[in-house]
Parts: structure tokens; C-alpha cells; sequence
């Protein structure tokens, strides 16, 4: 009889394991993708970059007022001339930033020098000792000033976006923050507001051709004015034509090779402030300095020129490749060839640098 195979028990097969259950993961927490992305954002940052609320706005707005509401500034359009120096001081005005107005000697058609104080007016000079008294001694000489300017007038038939609108809106931005500085924690620990007289941010009449660095320039006028004061000769930067868009084919190959930039120039005499202007801008934008004795004649061609001849120290704040900016003195210098981002970068750069000079640093006066 043949042997049959036992049937397996099916009782004792065993049985598959069933399948566990994946334990249900926690929600993700809404908030965590936007503190990613914060925190990406902190760390891609220039160090030193700070955002201030409306800032950019501001120099967008500026800009736009002066080259496209207003238009072309010259002797030759007294009504926009007058114009452009009207919404100087009305914003200086505004801002409760004390300023003032000096006429220049002579010159037919022009508004006035514009001349804020962010940190007050310079203290009145001290009345001579009476005839037959004793020379005062002890009394200490003025403090060698800081001047930040930028000229508002252009050229017949350009509108002016970058040159100079872009130095205006930049240089009423500084005057404004510099006198209310804002809660920025990178700023905790800067001597700011500065003290009275210590930084000026003039503005500029008549510094196109035909009037540069003639007696109906605003910058020879005011660097004579100072000659005559007591006060030693200080520093000054001229703002001019900052922001120049490298995306733009208009201005030039040099700033399409430098990137989002600004460049300091100097003559030799002047290299300390040269150095000391690109550090503070450094940590926020890329600087090309230029110091040099020969050549590079974009550095003479603004408005620092004129104290330099008083021994003033003075730099030239432009664009890479200004010298062959397509558009400046052009009808296509218009809002849209600059880059705010350049500018609002610039502004802060150039509060650090008035608050960390060289008049922050003095012993404040006895009572």
C-alpha cells in the first residue's frame, strides 16, 4: 500500500505577522518653514546690514520728485530750480533737522546753498576779549567739521536720476537718520545724533559746467565762507551719481564688472578719508578705491574739488565706471537706470561712518 503523505497541520503553520501601523507623525508646526526662511535670509545678509522701514521708499520718492516731477534744474529753468531747493527744506523742515540758507555771492538765477546740521547748529563763535583784557587761553579751537554734500542743480535737457537726484535723495536720508536714529542694534554704541556742528550735509547749487569751480559755484562759495572762520579745515565727501544699475547697458562696461558697487576716489593728501569712508561701506557693499596723484580725472569732478584747495580733506562717493555712464548728462539719465538697493546700502554706510569719525571720538566739553 503506498505511504501517504501526512497532511500538514494547518493549525501549526504559523501565521504572518500583521503588518504594524507607521506611528502618525506630529504635525509640522506652520510657523517653522518662515523662521527657515528667516534664518537664511539673516545669514545671506552683508554683515552690517540693517533694514530700515521706509527708507528705500524714500530715496525711490525723492528721485522720482526731482527728475521726473520737476525735470531739468539750471539757471536756465529759474522755476524748477527754485523748485528743487524748495523740497530740500521742506523735508529738512519736516523732519525738524535744523539747516539753513546761504545765498551765492553774485550768481543770477540760483537758489541757495542748503546747509542741515543734524546734531545742531555749530555753537556761536566766542566775543573777542575787550580791548586792554587778557587773550583767553584755555579756550578750545573749533572742531574741524565733517561735510557730506551733494549738488542739486544738472545739466540743460537731463532730467537728473543719478546725476544728482540720487545724491540728494541719499544725503537727506543720512540727515534724517543721523539727527533721529533710529532703534538699530548695530547702531547701539554710536555716538549719535553727532555733536552740534560736528557733521554738515550740504547741498549744492551750480556745480554743472559752465559754473564749476567758479565764483557762482555753491561749493566754491561755501569752502570760501569757511576759509574765513576760525575753524581748522575739516573733511568733506561729495555724493555723486550713486547707484548706477549694472543690469543697465546705459552705464557703462566698468559697472557691469564691478557688480552692486560704489567707488571712493581721492587724490594722495586725502587717502586717510578715502580709506576711512570705504571701511564703513565695506561691510555692506562692494568699494573700488582709487587714491592716486596721476590720472583718474573723474576724481577732481565734483564738488570736494573746492575745499581741497582750503586743505581740506576731500573724496569723491560715485559709481564704478561713472566716467563712461552712457546716460549721466543725457536724457536717459531717468529713475530707472539706478538701483535703490546701491543707494539705501549707502545711506547707512554713510551714517556709520559720520558717527565713527573723528569728532565722535573727542572728550565731550566740561560744563
Amino acid at each position: 500500500m503506498p505511504h501517504r503523505a501526512r497532511p500538514r497541520d494547518l493549525a501549526a503553520r504559523p501565521r504572518p505577522a500583521t503588518p504594524q501601523r507607521p506611528a502618525a507623525r506630529a504635525p509640522r508646526p506652520r510657523w517653522l518653514p518662515a523662521l527657515a526662511a528667516s534664518l537664511l535670509l539673516l545669514l545671506t545678509q552683508p554683515c552690517g546690514a540693517q533694514e530700515i522701514p521706509g527708507l528705500r521708499a524714500n530715496l525711490e520718492r525723492t528721485v522720482h520728485e526731482l527728475a521726473v516731477g520737476i525735470g531739468p534744474r539750471h539757471q536756465d529753468a529759474p522755476q524748477a530750480y527754485s523748485r528743487a531747493a524748495a523740497r530740500i527744506t521742506a523735508l529738512l523742515s519736516r523732519w525738524g533737522v535744523p539747516h539753513e540758507t546761504i545765498p551765492v555771492p553774485g550768481a543770477r538765477n540760483t537758489p541757495p546753498i542748503i546747509v542741515a546740521h543734524p546734531g545742531g547748529p555749530p555753537a556761536p563763535p566766542a566775543n573777542p576779549p575787550a580791548p586792554g583784557a587778557p587773550p583767553v587761553l584755555d579756550m578750545p579751537p573749533p572742531p574741524a567739521p565733517l561735510i557730506l554734500g551733494a549738488h542739486y542743480d544738472t545739466v540743460p535737457g537731463a532730467p537728473g536720476a543719478a546725476d544728482n537726484a540720487s545724491g540728494v535723495a541719499i544725503l537727506l536720508e543720512t540727515a534724517r537718520l543721523l539727527h533721529s536714529p533710529p532703534r538699530v542694534k548695530a547702531w547701539r554704541g554710536l555716538p549719535l545724533p553727532p555733536p552740534p556742528g560736528a557733521v554738515r550735509v550740504a547741498f549744492f547749487p551750480n556745480e554743472e559746467a559752465p559754473n564749476f569751480m567758479t565764483t557762482a559755484s555753491g561749493s566754491v562759495a561755501y569752502a570760501a565762507l569757511l576759509a574765513a572762520t576760525p575753524a581748522p579745515p575739516g573733511r568733506i565727501v561729495a555724493v555723486d551719481t550713486v547707484g548706477l544699475s549694472p543690469r543697465a547697458a546705459e552705464t557703462g562696461i566698468l559697472a557691469a564688472l564691478f557688480g552692486n558697487g560704489v567707488a571712493v576716489g581721492a587724490r594722495g593728501p586725502s587717502g586717510p578719508l578715502a580709506r576711512d569712508l570705504a571701511a564703513a561701506l565695506a561691510d555692506r557693499l562692494p568699494v573700488d578705491t582709487v587714491v592716486t596723484d596721476s590720472g583718474g580725472a573723474w576724481i577732481d569732478r565734483s564738488d570736494h574739488t573746492a575745499f581741497t584747495s582750503h586743505g581740506w580733506q576731500g573724496a569723491l562717493l560715485t559709481s564704478p565706471g561713472v566716467a563712461l555712464a552712457a546716460c549721466v548728462h543725457a536724457p536717459c539719465d531717468t529713475p530707472d537706470i539706478l538701483d535703490p538697493r546701491i543707494m539705501e546700502k549707502t545711506v547707512l554706510g554713510l551714517v556709520e561712518f559720520a558717527a565713527r569719525a573723528p569728532h565722535a571720538r573727542a572728550p565731550a566739553p566740561g560744563p
